[in-house]
């Protein structure tokens, strides 16, 4: 039986084909290992196929030099891969050599873990961030043993709670990006961030922040200084104001009830004008000021209403217009057709501003006229735009530019021929500004000067009640009114603006006496100082809001030289109605009362 064709084999034989083919690969093999051996090799493998007797020498010769070819081209072909090998194993080197240059010049700290982690890799700044010795650092080195080296340098670690510190420590490098600050004991600040790698190992880096650190308390030590002297500011204006208001109360409140004596005699009559217009160019200042200031810190408060605006304007003009015709001017209103009949703006300071823009044209005109136009705009809104036109010496563009500074005067050397405190101006702007509306100045040296602005202010349907400041006579019924003030000559001059009227004044030195006299008799209206000694105004009204079942709702006003808004806001939290200022506008004081007297009764 014959052998199956899966395991049956040909015998090789020297002398076959098979066999010769056997021998000639051998033989080839042969001299292609001896090429990377020796030259000896390749002749004896040449002797191999000589000896097999394959084929004769001329025959091997032919031979010899194609295999020799093949041989060469393999060499060559070995040789070059044995280059690119060494050449890209060179570059790589090269390159893993910068990369490490690149990580030790770093100004970070970067520390390499694996899987299990563990230390792999680290430059020099890792252990300086730690604060100790490169030399502490080894490959291998689990991480709450490096984190235990690392809390000796921690200021706000205390070893009994080391432990615990290293526990929560590895808790946290487990999560993904995570981030922490440490103070080192020589007072260094570093953030550290911990990045995940796809094969679950960590990269952490060590980022120094303490010059961020630092200027972060400068600035919030320089905020506080600054919150601090601003503090130190406002109670600066707000003593200053109440302590200049206070005496200004009793010049311009006498000085108002002396003008109205019949048959003073005319230079009498003269000084009391001079005392009240130096009384009043004083308050002036002093209100600019604190105005000025309102509006720095933002605290300026808008009351927009309805009203009538050719009323407005009618009213704002009467109070300007003769002025001028007394100085020889020409004062001139033009106003366009179109404009609404009733507006919403805060009318009081819409008529401040034009008020200001108006004196400054008249005062600053000594010949020709002042012209005050008023147009509508609907860009942007429904706005009314005012013009305030003179013909004076004009204003050169780098005087203009300085105009709406603080303090700042076209003309501010000694010999100037008009006064003022260079506020004017500033306050305009920014209660312009608050309105939703620009200011500016167009003028040309020896050509006049247009001072314009506009504000917000769409049309309304009808006009809005009228203001307590607008009403102008009061029918005071009987009225039975407790004054609390330390100040005796206060109260000697509401009790002389009250004396015309059917009026029972009761009068108290301090907020405890008023208190006790609220407890025991009932009164239609309570005027309340706020600085008193002992009990203040505010104390004092809490206290009968409290206590006194007779006055609990009876309207208490403060009637005050504290103006500020913060002041006037206490005011309100205390539990009193309203708010008078001081010195008194008897026509406020008046009307004020003519109104809580009514809703109470």
């Amino acid at each position: 039986m014959s052998d199956s064709p899966c395991t049956a084999r040909a015998p090789v034989h020297a002398g076959s084909p098979r066999g010769l083919v056997h021998r000639q690969a051998v033989g080839a093999a042969s001299l292609i290992l001896g090429a990377f051996v020796s030259p000896l090799s390749a002749m004896a493998a040449a002797s191999v196929i000589l000896s097999a007797g394959a084929v004769n020498a001329s025959e091997f010769a032919l031979r010899g030099v194609a295999a020799y070819s093949v041989i060469g081209l393999a060499i060559l072909a070995i040789l070059a891969a044995l280059s690119s090998m060494l050449i890209g194993l060179a570059r790589r080197r090269r390159a893993f050599d910068q990369f490490r240059e690149a990580v030790d010049v770093m100004p970070e700290g970067l520390s390499i873990w694996d899987e299990n982690d563990r230390l792999l890799a680290w430059n020099d700044r890792v252990a300086d961030a730690a604060e100790i010795n490169t030399s502490m650092l080894r490959v291998g080195m689990p991480a709450g043993e490096y984190l235990r080296i690392v809390a000796a340098s921690d200021c706000a670690i205390e070893p009994g709670d080391l432990d615990a510190w290293v526990r929560d420590r590895r808790t946290a490098r487990r999560k993904p990006n995570a981030e922490f600050e440490r103070r080192t004991r020589s007072g260094r600040w570093f953030r550290i961030e911990n990045r995940r790698t796809a094969r679950g190992g960590l990269v952490t880096v060590s980022v120094d922040i303490t010059d961020f650190k630092r200027n972060a308390e400068i600035l919030v030590q320089a905020r506080e200084e600054a919150e601090a002297a601003n503090k130190a500011k406002s109670e600066f204006l707000a003593n200053m104001s109440h302590e200049i208001r206070t005496p200004l109360t009793s010049i311009l409140g006498f000085a108002g009830l002396l003008e109205n004596i019949d048959g003073l005699p005319t230079k009498a009559n003269t000084y009391v004008n001079r005392i009240k217009t130096g009384g009043q160019a004083l308050l002036s200042l002093v209100n600019d000021i604190l105005e000025c200031s309102r509006l720095e810190a933002g605290k300026v408060e808008l009351a927009p209403k309805a009203f009538d605006l050719a009323a407005f304007i009618d009213d704002t003009v009467g109070l300007i217009s003769t002025g001028a015709r007394n100085k020889g001017l020409t004062f001139k209103l033009a106003a366009a057709d179109e404009l609404p009949q009733t507006v919403t703006a805060d009318m009081d300071r819409l008529r401040q501003v034009l008020l200001n823009l108006l004196s400054n044209a008249v005062k600053f005109t000594e010949s020709g006229s002042v012209t005050l136009a008023v147009s509508r705009q609907a860009e942007g809104g429904e706005r009314i735009r005012f013009e305030v036109i003179d013909t004076g010496a004009g204003i050169s563009p780098e005087d203009a530019a300085r105009l709406f500074q603080r303090f700042s005067q076209v003309d501010g050397s000694n010999t100037r021929e008009h006064g003022g405190a260079g506020l004017g101006l500033v306050i305009s702007k920014g209660l312009v500004e608050a309105m939703g509306g620009e200011i500016g100045v167009d003028s040309a040296e020896g050509r006049g000067s247009t001072f314009w602005f506009t504000v917000e202010a769409p049309a309304a349907s009808q006009s809005g009640p009228a203001t307590t400041t607008e009403i102008e006579e009061w029918r005071l019924a009987p009225l039975r009114i407790l004054m609390a003030d330390d100040v005796a000559v206060n109260r000697e001059l509401v009790a002389a603006m009250l004396s015309p009227f059917d009026v029972q004044l009761s009068l108290a030195n301090n907020g405890q006496e008023a208190v006790d006299t609220a407890l025991d008799a009932v009164f239609n209206l309570i005027l309340m100082d706020l600085q008193m000694p002992g009990m203040d105004g505010l104390a004092a009204t809490r206290e009968i809001r409290k206590r006194s079942d007779l006055n609990r709702t009876t309207p208490i006003l403060a009637l005050s030289a504290s103006v500020m808004p913060s002041e006037v806001a206490a005011c309100r939290q205390a539990g009193m109605n309203d708010h008078v200022a001081k010195p008194i506008d008897p026509s406020e004081l008046l009307s004020k009362i003519a109104l809580w007297a009514r809703a109470s009764s």
